[in-house]
């Protein structure tokens, strides 16, 4: 009964710990906190980091949008799933997934890391629709031109070296990113992703 009392007080304290963005593995060998979800596009009306399928202007783009998942670890970590969810549904595409070893994970400072990727929408059903993305890309000011056609967050996993795994996501550390079909470019912001 103590057992049973006890992984059940574990299990309760994991659940609190991933509903604030942060999560451990059963056996305490690693943690996980997600920090920061980001793209390459900032709404010029609000701020808000968007995504846009199709960018029109000085600068274009089609089909794709550069994302930025940071997150903080620490213990024996593997390697982390990194993976886009829509936020109406608790379905994923499982297309939009990628899995990197410490190896590709840049690292930010002591036990900080940012993996950057091209979420491409014209993928379809290919398991080709996260591709890893190099650091420094241009954060742009864009303007919608459709309706928001939805909205996604970044669910994340790390493995640690004892196989034991931690799941969280970004939906209690940012605001969802909202996706438009169209949106045209005003101008660059001066940073980078």
């Amino acid at each position: 009964m103590n057992r049973l009392m006890a992984l059940a007080g574990a299990v309760g304290v994991a659940a609190v710990l991933a509903s604030c963005g942060s999560a451990s593995t059963p056996d305490g060998s690693a943690s996980l906190q997600a920090t920061n979800l980001r793209t390459e596009y900032i709404d010029a009306n609000t701020g808000a980091y968007v995504a846009c399928d199709n960018v029109f202007g000085a600068y274009s783009s089609t089909n794709r949008t550069a994302v930025a998942v940071n997150f903080t670890t620490s213990g024996s970590v593997q390697s982390a799933d990194i993976g886009l969810r829509g936020a109406n549904t608790s379905a994923y595409d499982g297309n939009y997934n990628t899995n990197t070893s410490n190896a590709g994970l840049y690292s930010l400072d002591n036990g900080s890391y940012q993996t950057t990727f091209y979420a491409d929408s014209s993928q379809g059903l290919l398991p080709q629709s996260i591709v890893v993305a190099p650091r420094g890309i241009a954060i742009k000011r864009v303007t919608p031109t459709t309706q928001a056609s939805g909205s996604f967050y970044a669910a994340l996993r790390v493995y640690s070296s004892t196989g034991d795994s931690a799941t969280t996501d970004t939906r209690f550390v940012k605001p969802n990113i909202i996706v438009y079909a169209s949106c045209n470019y005003v101008g660059n912001t001066g940073s980078t992703l």
